[in-house]
């Protein structure tokens, strides 16, 4: 901070005079501290990056390198990673008197592949009268899938087929995930219609001639 610093001075008859400045103490921390101090996570990662180095405050000027291209003037900084890799971290400090300070932090964050969840369904409007779905799988780099139809029904497969039992809307939801153990979800809403039918038997002759002239349901 600014600190007042006062000098009084004496001859030898006693007079005095005294006077303050402010002297400005701004200096670098002797250690760049931050968290998190490892990370590994899947893609999209949004990291929160904590500065615990002290003396520090938004009088400073931090430059973050997230090591990825990405770069941010702040105390305590917000990063997303979207491309997987393994990522170094720099800091540049400088303090409001000029001084300077700055640390790399090699292979901090690890940002591992995720697969993307994706499916479509046959028929695309399924009914009471035709509940017999199939559902293929669209998904990208998956090695493993759960599904979860909605109605209590579940599959491990890739390509299942299942039947609904009532008509209504059903929550699809697709489970996959990448070899990297990085999971991805999508849920798509089923509707199952009700279709009424009706069945007219061409025997029924309305004409009149006493015969089959009258249909009772």
């Amino acid at each position: 901070g600014n600190y007042p610093v006062k000098l009084k001075v004496f001859d030898l008859n006693g007079c005095s005079d005294s006077l303050v400045k402010n002297v400005a103490y701004y200096p670098v921390p002797p250690v760049i501290i931050i968290k998190p101090s490892s990370f590994i996570g899947c893609v999209p990662a949004n990291i929160k990056f904590i500065n615990e180095s002290y003396p520090l405050d938004s009088t400073y000027e931090i430059i973050w390198n997230f090591g990825d291209g990405g770069t941010i003037d702040a105390v305590s900084p917000d990063h997303l990673y979207n491309i997987p890799g393994i990522y170094d971290i720099s800091i540049n400090i400088t303090s409001p008197i000029g001084c300077k300070t700055s640390a790399v932090f090699n292979k901090l964050i690890k940002i591992e592949p995720s697969p993307t969840a994706d499916f479509d369904y046959t028929p695309s409007d399924p009914s009471n009268i035709n509940p017999v779905v199939t559902f293929q799988d669209a998904s990208k780099y998956a090695v493993s899938w759960g599904w979860d139809f909605g109605d209590g029904g579940k599959s491990f497969i890739q390509n299942p087929i299942h039947t609904f039992k009532d008509t209504g809307m059903y929550s699809v939801t697709l489970y996959v995930k990448h070899q990297s153990g990085c999971l991805d979800t999508l849920t798509k809403i089923l509707d199952v219609k009700p279709i009424i039918t009706y069945f007219l038997p061409n025997a029924f002759t309305p004409n009149g001639d006493g015969i089959n002239d009258e249909f009772k349901g």
